[in-house]
């Protein structure tokens, strides 16, 4: 039998190597529009996640740039999409390599960052240090108390083999209420890994930070029997 899959996150994933159930942890709500930075220009916009990318063409289209720089494989999926060119990207998706491989990229520039409100400071402070930088809050996250509670009844059933997680927002909104699980949790990067070592949470993390990864990680594990 194919293992069972709880994905947390909420974008839904296909594969025929896991049989996947879809119980997204994290909604979100849109923010008031910043009026003042409707008509400004910026050196470079940078972007975390497919949600600020999507969210802030939306309700941005009057501000104008001169590159664009990304996270992850996702939001440059989005990228791409809109028919726009990525002008830098780390090789690894967390704000430490894109800080680290940066160097003096952004010395001088004026940014735009387009985050969720709940985003870490640590882009922000890099960008502020070396030039200047307007943090946009695009949308907050929203806890799904319902997908917790239906995740640990799955649990409990024992209808599940392996449950993941997408980003430390996730692991709040699960572990807020519950208590450490039994069975294998994956953690798709470093940053949701410490998030769940600190609610003494087990995982381990795949070589990459991608779904495609993480599934691969579940098929290794259960070839060494490992659940």
């Amino acid at each position: 039998m194919k293992p069972v899959v709880v994905m947390t996150d909420s974008e839904k994933t296909q594969t025929d190597e896991v049989e996947i159930v879809h119980i997204p942890l994290i909604g979100i709500e849109m923010l008031p529009v910043k009026s003042d930075y409707l008509h400004r220009h910026y050196d470079w916009l940078i972007f975390t996640s497919k949600n600020a990318v999507k969210l802030f063409f939306k309700v941005y289209p009057t501000i104008t740039y001169d590159k664009v720089a990304a996270i992850g494989s996702k939001t440059a999926e989005v990228l791409n999409d809109y028919g726009i060119i990525i002008d830098y990207m780390p090789t690894e998706f967390n704000q430490e390599k894109f800080i680290a491989e940066a160097a003096g990229r952004f010395k001088g520039s004026r940014c735009c960052l387009p985050v969720s409100q709940k985003a870490r400071s640590l882009m922000y402070d890099h960008l502020a240090a070396q030039g200047e930088v307007d943090r946009i809050d695009l949308y907050r996250p929203i806890a799904s108390r319902s997908a917790a509670d239906l995740i640990n009844a799955m649990i409990e059933e024992e209808k599940v083999d392996v449950l993941t997680f997408m980003s430390p927002s996730a692991v709040k909104a699960y572990y807020s209420h519950y208590n450490p699980v039994r069975i294998p949790v994956i953690a798709v990067g470093p940053v949701t890994r410490d998030a769940l070592l600190r609610v003494q949470q087990t995982c381990v993390t795949p070589d990459g930070a991608t779904k495609e990864q993480m599934i691969k990680k579940i098929l290794e594990m259960r070839e060494h029997n490992e659940f």
